[in-house]
């Protein structure tokens, strides 16, 4: 028992000497512990090491401790066995904070009724959220069966087409800004005007390899525009 676990768990190293580590545990974790250790005395290994588990461990005045805790066998005179435990209450904290951010980003997303997308630039691949599905009516079914670049640009307006593409390579050389304003056309021959925004993710070496961007659908914002400006037109006219 070394100094870092009586402070971890409030015992003296007297109180551990000579007990099984079960008794850092809760009831419900010390008996699937004693199985796992009694499997793992089974196998026929001179030496070797459990990559371990993630369990609640108690400490002396009955505080709930999440730790890793791996095993280490090792066979010569008398088997010895040597565990080590890593304190995971901040890894576990900083686990919910982030599961909580995505929450709140994916509420985010989907009040804001943001179409999110991945461009992979070496195998020309894309991921989409399930709204870019739904604006661009592109079947579900093809999110893990190829879904690529060709499936966004096939439905971008004919005469928006070059353009938009220039924009989007202009970004990735390093020359310019992603932040078109462009037409799609869907198979139910709907036209919608898209707002785009993107940014360029490099590796280590600085080459651009992924893209990720949103799409926003502006369709009746620029259409009140328009009434707006033809109504501004017609009262000036009068």
């Amino acid at each position: 028992v070394n100094a870092a676990t009586t402070r971890l768990f409030g015992y003296s190293e007297k109180e551990l000497l000579g007990h099984n580590v079960s008794m850092l545990m809760p009831e419900s974790e010390s008996t699937k512990h004693d199985g796992y250790l009694d499997a793992f005395g089974a196998r026929n290994l001179t030496a070797s090491f459990l990559n371990g588990r993630e369990v609640t461990a108690s400490k002396k005045d009955g505080t709930p401790l999440p730790i890793h805790l791996a095993i280490g066998k090792i066979e010569g005179e008398e088997i010895q066995y040597v565990g080590v435990m890593s304190d995971l209450t901040v890894i576990r904290q900083q686990r919910e904070e982030l599961q909580q951010l995505r929450d709140q980003l994916l509420m985010a997303v989907e009040v804001a009724r943001l179409g999110i997308w991945l461009w992979f630039i070496d195998d020309n691949t894309l991921q989409w959220n399930d709204l870019m599905f739904e604006l661009y009516q592109q079947p579900v079914a093809l999110r893990n069966n190829g879904l690529n670049y060709q499936h966004w640009y096939e439905r971008v307006h004919p005469e928006d087409r070059d353009a938009t593409a220039a924009k989007l390579e202009a970004s990735v050389a390093g020359t310019g800004v992603y932040d078109p304003v462009f037409r799609i056309v869907r198979p139910d021959g709907s036209i919608r005007i898209i707002q785009g925004n993107a940014r360029i993710i490099c590796d280590n070496n600085g080459k651009p390899v992924e893209v990720i961007g949103i799409n926003v659908d502006i369709t009746e914002q620029k259409l009140l525009e328009e009434h707006l400006l033809k109504a501004k037109e017609q009262a000036d006219a009068a």
